[in-house]
């Protein structure tokens, strides 16, 4: 009988965090341009959005933000299957 053979790969990143002070407007802006690209990726090729709604709320002490978006989209979901 063969003895066990295991091989561990572990993998070191350095992340850098950085840190960067808005205003409330400017932190609003952002984070919903960066919601609403996230919601566009994901979102399968062909669909329109024929309607979006972005919600806003910050956090109890005003330190954070947090966006939301609701979109309703149009999108063709027949498709053809061949009879048997």
């Amino acid at each position: 009988m063969l003895p066990g053979v295991e091989h561990i790969t572990v993998t070191f990143r350095e992340v850098i965090r950085s840190q960067t002070v808005l205003s409330a407007n400017a932190a609003e802006a952002a984070a919903t341009r960066a919601a609403q690209s996230r919601l566009r990726v994901s979102l399968p090729s062909g669909v329109k959005i024929s309607d979006s709604r972005t919600d806003v709320r910050w956090s109890d002490d005003k330190t954070a933000v947090y966006v939301r978006v609701l979109v309703e989209t149009l999108e063709d979901i027949a498709q053809f299957v061949p009879r048997q």
